[in-house]
């Protein structure tokens, strides 16, 4: 998660226009740049390689004609929200990540049928 949103930067010239390169993997990886959906497929692709279960949702975000996407992450059969997107820009601009591994209260809420609830924040550091 760290790796992602330190390497890659939002691309903010972009998120105004429909690019798929700043949607999907190349995007970030290659370009070292996307917008939250490029960060929420790369996550998801990373934690698959790794056997941890994670899904791709959206919500309402800032923009008036679109959403945000970000990720739903299992550990220990507990449900937990993840945007990188969010976190990658907060960390260029010097500031702490804040949305990794959330409750539903932290973040956009979601009308995707898939997604989970959300209701606790994990604790780094713990066992458990």
């Amino acid at each position: 998660y760290e790796r992602i949103i330190n390497k890659i930067n939002y691309d903010f010239d972009g998120v105004e226009t429909t690019k798929l390169s700043n949607q999907n993997l190349l995007g970030g990886l290659v370009n070292n740049s996307c917008v939250c959906e490029g960060y929420a497929k790369i996550l998801q692709q990373a934690l698959s390689l790794v056997g941890i279960e994670s899904i791709v949702v959206g919500g309402n975000g800032e923009k008036e004609d679109g959403g945000h996407i970000w990720n739903q992450v299992k550990i220990d059969g507990v449900w937990y929200n993840a945007d990188a997107a969010y976190d990658s820009i907060e960390v260029h601009k010097g500031n702490e990540m804040s949305l990794c591994l959330v409750d539903d209260s932290s973040v956009y809420k979601t009308d995707y049928l898939i997604a989970n609830k959300c209701d606790k924040k994990y604790v780094f550091g713990s066992s458990k």
